[in-house]
């Protein structure tokens, strides 16, 4: 999925966790309503700042196609290395989501967080 799709999908209203999750909705076997309503509170770090929305959206994808623990290990692992951190206070530079909502922060990074997800997911699947 690339940036302008993402962004898509954040204009109608999907968030990091969703959109993550929702694109392995077929691997699942479930539909990507229900993946989203799963979802539904793991964006922005559980609405809290806490572990990223596309991290939450990737293991929930892992948990639903009952894949080993060893795999979220391994997705972690990677996103740390890739982007430094797995916690969305963080990642957004240290701005609550309404503060990186509000500068353009989250439109700015989160397409990119969300992107490498799919992308690191799909790479540990294979």
């Amino acid at each position: 999925m690339d940036r302008t799709q993402i962004l898509n999908e954040i204009a109608n209203g999907r968030h990091c966790s969703q959109i993550v999750c929702g694109a392995f909705a077929d691997e699942t076997g479930y539909d990507q309503e229900e993946t989203d309503r799963a979802a539904k509170f793991f964006g922005g770090g559980m609405m809290m700042g806490q572990t990223c929305g596309a991290v939450t959206g990737a293991i929930m994808a892992l948990g639903l196609m009952d894949e080993a623990p060893e795999k979220v290990l391994e997705f972690e692992k990677r996103f740390k290395e890739r982007f430094g951190s797995c916690v969305c206070f963080e990642l957004l530079g240290n701005q609550s989501t309404a503060q990186a909502k509000e500068s353009g922060k989250m439109l700015e990074l989160c397409p990119g967080y969300i992107g490498g997800a799919i992308e690191i997911l799909k790479e540990i699947l294979e």
